[in-house]
């Protein structure tokens, strides 16, 4: 009887940004720019375990696994360009994915010795669910 828990996870992203100008009379003079950025996370964990009861004639023992996994992507690009001061964003397109899912299991039997004729019996059960989350847009 007793539980094991394992899991793990990881995440990463980057993103890339490019100007361009020119230089005059000891500063730069910016004219556009463009950006490009990803991101990425992902975790899951792990549950194993066993259970044992007894009550007078009653006995039940039991195995069981659980589980979920997450996980998320993300993406960003911008262009625009330098002028008055600021920035003028001319068009970006965004678009996240997310996926979740759980599920888990377990197989049992018991015996009972109460009763004129002793029984004994098998019990499992399951279950899973998962959704998915996806949206994207562009603007200008």
């Amino acid at each position: 009887m007793g539980q094991t828990w394992s899991g793990g996870g990881q995440a990463s992203g980057n993103y890339q940004l490019t100007e361009l100008g020119a230089f005059a009379n000891g500063s730069y003079n910016l004219a556009c720019m463009a950006y490009s950025g990803t991101g990425y996370a992902q975790q899951n964990f792990n549950l194993r375990g066993s259970d044992a009861s007894t009550a007078g004639n009653f006995a039940a023992a039991d195995v069981y696994s659980r589980g979920r996994t997450a996980q998320d992507q993300y993406t960003l690009s911008e262009v625009g360009t330098y002028g008055n001061g600021s920035w003028a964003l001319g068009s970006f397109t965004e678009s996240e994915q997310s996926y979740t899912a759980s599920g888990g299991n377990g197989l049992g039997c018991y015996s009972d010795s109460s009763g004129t004729i002793p029984t004994t019996g098998v019990y499992q059960w399951s279950q899973g669910n998962s959704a998915d989350f996806g949206m994207s847009g562009n603007g200008v």
